[in-house]
């Protein structure tokens, strides 16, 4: 598996009833393919992969797989308690994900050695490979934009999202649709951002939109 390029993290849609939304993953996901990412990064921290079930991450992951069509590889997300990591791993494989993006246990504790243990009993169910570190790939076409770009846009998205917990994900969701798709709301625990916060990061994306379009 090669990732290379901006990699795509989808956020997970839900309807008015709260489900899983497939028909607007699917739109979701073929717009961010339009734009020729290096690798699609499904029900992973953006798509709130620990507030879904088994059988929402084994549809989400197969409707990633079915719109990717092969063009790029297609990363699950799996972690938390060893069992339900197992689940996801061996869901996912089945699914025909390339890789697993594997998130440890965020409660449970342990030595080095209970890490690894972790990280090679989920590499074994899943039998695919297994990505544990985040990547990190600088803008080397245009420098100048990338530093705007952190000025501009990242750096004060970043001190949004700090405010409150879980902005993370739900600043991201909030993105989507004030680009024009109904995703939908984030799931408990998390909570939607403030009004203040929404016109913050309405104006935040309006920012990064036009130092890109300026650049190009």
């Amino acid at each position: 598996m090669r990732l290379d390029g901006v990699l795509f993290f989808p956020v997970t849609p839900f309807g008015a009833d709260g489900a899983l939304d497939e028909a607007v993953l699917a739109e979701h996901l073929r717009a961010g393919l339009a734009h020729g990412p290096g690798g699609v990064f499904v029900a992973c921290g953006t798509g709130e992969f620990p507030s879904l079930s088994a059988a929402e991450h084994d549809r989400a992951v197969r409707t990633a797989v079915r719109v990717a069509g092969g063009d790029v590889p297609v990363v699950a997300g799996a972690g938390g308690p060893l069992g339900a990591a197992l689940d996801q791993a061996r869901g996912a494989a089945a699914a025909g994900a390339d890789g697993l993006l594997l998130m440890p246990p965020y409660l449970a504790q342990g030595p080095r050695q209970g890490l690894r243990a972790y990280v090679e009993t989920v590499a074994r169910a899943a039998g695919i490979p297994v990505i544990v570190a985040a990547y990190h790939r600088a803008q080397r076409d245009d420098p100048g934009l990338a530093e705007r770009l952190l000025a501009e846009f990242y750096a004060p998205l970043v001190e949004l999202r700090s405010r409150v917990p879980g902005y993370a994900v739900s600043l991201v969701k909030a993105g989507v649709r004030l680009r024009g798709l109904d995703a939908g709301a984030v799931r408990p625990p998390l909570a939607e951002p403030a009004p203040e916060h929404l016109d913050e990061l309405s104006r935040l994306v309006k920012t990064g939109l036009a130092l890109v379009e300026a650049a190009s």
